[in-house]
């Protein structure tokens, strides 16, 4: 069988498994199909496994040996809703870790390791780990997933924006606030040497050093960088944006912290008319407003 072949398989392969990693990670189904995404991982598992078996021996590789991998691979493809004891359900993270780490050795041999699968791969590792609490590794792999993306989009693209976000997610819900506070610090200032202090972008990191003030107690800190970030969505994004309702939201809690409930209650009102205008009244960002604005007007009632 010729290399061109044999690189086909595996990238049909790759597609397979990033197809069911996604799906499980947007974890969109109800029960059943929560099991029978078990089964097809555990078959896609053992897939993976034979194919980088068969790359490791590509003199040899038989076309009858590729061939059955492919039968499998459609089989499941035809029909997902394989059967399978509830009980497998148990371990479905750590089946998963090992079939999307299969996927990435997969993917750094069949595409290389400077690729844009294998960046998806890594960081939809990452989020199991995270959800496994394997804290230390999840962060590996998203800086992975990061360096990668800074080769091949540069740093300032939105994908790569997108796995930075990740990862600062992650030390904040699970690390010390002051290494929080040194990512987004790193962050912003990345994003104001790329994108110049006056850009939205910047404004986010703004914002979320912000909410990082707001944490630590530090209230004046944390309505200087909202207003900051708010100023600057005002100024680029109009004045009915979700990034400006954000900010006026966001804003508008540190007020609430600070017991000042009059000055935060106009503040939550028109964040909360901007999201209902664009995003409709049933929005969760219009339900949170919403919600911090009733609080917001009980606590000013009493």
């Amino acid at each position: 069988m010729s290399y061109n072949a044999c690189s086909t398989y595996y990238r049909t392969a790759l597609d397979f498994t990033e197809h069911i990693t996604n799906a499980f990670i947007a974890d969109i189904g109800v029960a059943t199909d929560r099991q029978h995404q078990v089964a097809c991982h555990k078959q896609a598992l053992f897939i993976v496994q034979r194919l980088n078996q068969a790359h490791n021996n590509s003199d040899n590789m038989s076309t009858l040996l590729v061939a059955r991998l492919m039968d499998a691979i459609d089989a499941m493809l035809r029909d997902a809703a394989v059967a399978t004891a509830a009980s497998v359900v148990e371990d479905i993270d750590q089946s998963m870790k090992g079939l999307v780490r299969a996927g990435i050795i997969l993917s750094e041999r069949v595409c290389g390791i400077v690729h844009a699968r294998t960046a998806s791969l890594l960081c939809n590792c990452a989020a199991i780990c995270s959800d496994l609490h394997e804290i230390s590794m999840a962060r590996t792999y998203y800086q992975c997933a990061i360096n990668i993306r800074d080769v091949l989009f540069r740093p300032q693209h939105p994908s790569t924006e997108a796995v930075q976000i990740d990862l600062y997610t992650l030390v904040w819900h699970h690390c010390d606030v002051d290494i929080a506070m040194q990512f987004c610090e790193d962050l912003l200032s990345t994003n104001t040497h790329l994108f110049g202090y006056d850009h939205p972008r910047t404004a986010l990191w703004l914002s979320n050093k912000g909410d990082l003030y707001m944490v630590k107690g530090e209230h004046n800190e944390a309505i200087s960088f909202h207003n900051r970030a708010l100023s600057i969505n005002q100024r680029h994004l109009h004045d009915v944006s979700t990034s400006t309702a954000m900010s006026l939201n966001n804003l508008a809690l540190v007020y609430c912290a600070k017991s000042l409930h009059g000055v935060a209650l106009p503040l939550f009102a028109t964040a909360f008319n901007m999201n209902k205008a664009m995003l409709g009244e049933t929005h969760r960002y219009t339900d949170t407003v919403r919600y911090n604005h009733r609080l917001c007007l009980v606590a000013l009632r009493q």
